[in-house]
């Protein structure tokens, strides 16, 4: 089976052809838990939940690595946390507490692989079915980015 997908670098729908078909990977951004998710939260998440569901069955389920971030600080959330008189971590957990139970109450997959925060500058690798707090993994998103440019795959 042929998967064909819009490429935003040609501008172009094509053919999917992993780097590595038994080391398939893919990356999703997550929410910026400042508010009760909504509709818009989710939209792009049942998409790629749809295509890790897709690669999964075309290369098989120990071949597809996913990793799906949570914007964790940012200046909506910042700005609530103010309004709230609370700290932002309280807002993120709680905020990510409801995310979850809705994405459970979707059938969401949860994300084959991630790292945990320990600090806002040290991420880590740690067990499957975390998310990415994207304050913690910002210099690896920097230096992953920078790279791109450098290879002329973004722009």
């Amino acid at each position: 089976m042929n998967i064909n997908l819009f490429n935003t670098l040609t501008k172009k729908k094509e053919k999917l052809i992993p780097i590595n078909s038994s080391a398939v990977k893919m990356y999703a951004c997550g929410p910026t838990l400042y508010s009760n998710p909504h509709i818009g939260n989710f939209r792009p998440i049942i998409v790629f939940d749809i295509l890790f569901r897709v690669l999964r069955l075309i290369f098989g389920e120990d071949s597809v690595r996913y990793v799906r971030n949570i914007t964790d600080i940012d200046d909506k959330i910042i700005d609530k946390a103010n309004e709230l008189k609370i700290s932002t971590d309280e807002l993120v957990n709680s905020t990510q507490k409801i995310y979850q139970q809705n994405l459970s109450s979707l059938s969401i997959l949860s994300p084959t692989s991630s790292m945990l925060k320990l600090n806002r500058s040290r991420p880590v690798s740690c067990s499957p079915k975390i998310l990415v707090p994207a304050a913690a993994s910002s210099r690896r998103i920097l230096s992953s980015v920078l790279c791109d440019l450098r290879k002329g795959f973004a722009l």
